[in-house]
């Protein structure tokens, strides 16, 4: 089975955002300037940001695009091309296609597609350590 990995939510204001949800929930920013992207840490991490106890995923969030004005939640893939294809196969759309995370990918690779019943989900390729 392919495992939801991360989540995404857009913001109109950043600072109310970030405001909300770390004195609702506890949640830790850490912000990505460089991107416009502040990544929420959930529960405990290990030194790569990963999470070191079962059950739960870290997310992110970013200003409001309107290509992708909803939350999201991302399927984990060791094939992003495959899956692609598969998508497409069974009816599915490419939305944003594969996409570098960090330089060239080093961190692996994002992309976004629309179901067949016409949600948008993303879909992470993430490099193995």
């Amino acid at each position: 089975m392919n495992k939801v990995t991360h989540f995404e939510f857009p913001w109109d204001d950043k600072e109310r955002a970030k405001n909300f949800y770390q004195n609702t929930f506890g949640w830790k920013p850490f912000e990505w300037e460089q991107f416009g992207y502040t990544s929420w840490q959930t529960g405990p991490v290990d030194e790569k940001m990963q999470p070191t106890e079962f059950g739960f995923i870290n997310g992110g969030s970013s200003k409001r695009d309107p290509s992708m004005p909803y939350p999201m939640f991302y399927i984990d893939t060791d094939n992003m091309d495959e899956t692609l294809e598969k998508i497409v196969a069974h009816g599915g759309e490419v939305v944003r296609g594969k996409t570098p995370l960090g330089d060239n990918g080093e961190m692996g690779f994002l992309a976004w597609f629309k179901d067949s019943e016409g949600n948008i989900l993303g879909l992470s390729q993430y490099k193995k350590s």
